[in-house]
């Protein structure tokens, strides 16, 4: 048992493609973070109390929490490239998802858009860091837009 589940959380190693095992090693820290992490951001948001809208936060974590299950299944079965794609794509979706939902692109998980331009370089290549880059930032604009011209839900944001 224990041996399956250290197994699990190891990262593949391709012992004739040095680049994939170094893909599979970065994307293998970052999915074992979110696999720990997503669940203590649900625990934390329902401890909060005052979150208005707070289901539709959890049911955007819960589905990107359960889908980096079947990402970690992808790079195992030595599909890096695919599973960094579905991962730079979750986080992406996610980020936007819970912007739209809290109501400003002041919330702090606007700087998720950074970890997925950060990730597409490392996991899946150079050229993925200017296309999620642009992507990042016609996004951002658009939310912004969004924002000013009342768009997006009333802001969830508590001050002090």
């Amino acid at each position: 048992m224990f041996t399956k589940l250290k197994r699990w959380f190891h990262p593949p190693v391709f012992p004739s493609d040095e680049d994939k095992t170094r893909s599979a090693l970065l994307l293998n820290v970052v999915l074992n973070t979110f696999l720990v992490a997503l669940p203590v951001t649900i625990i934390g948001v329902l401890l909060a109390g005052r979150v208005p809208r707070f289901e539709k936060g959890i049911i955007i974590v819960t589905l990107a929490w359960l889908t980096i299950f079947g990402t970690r299944h992808l790079m195992l079965k030595g599909q890096v490239a695919i599973a960094g794609i579905v991962t730079v794509t979750i986080i992406f979706i996610a980020t936007t998802l819970v912007i739209y939902n809290v109501g400003t692109i002041r919330a702090p998980v606007t700087s998720f858009y950074i970890l997925s331009i950060v990730m597409a370089g490392l996991v899946i290549s150079r050229h993925a860091i200017a296309w999620m880059a642009g992507l990042s930032a016609v996004t951002i604009i658009t939310l912004l837009f969004a924002e000013i011209y009342g768009l997006l839900p009333q802001p969830t944001l508590y001050g002090g």
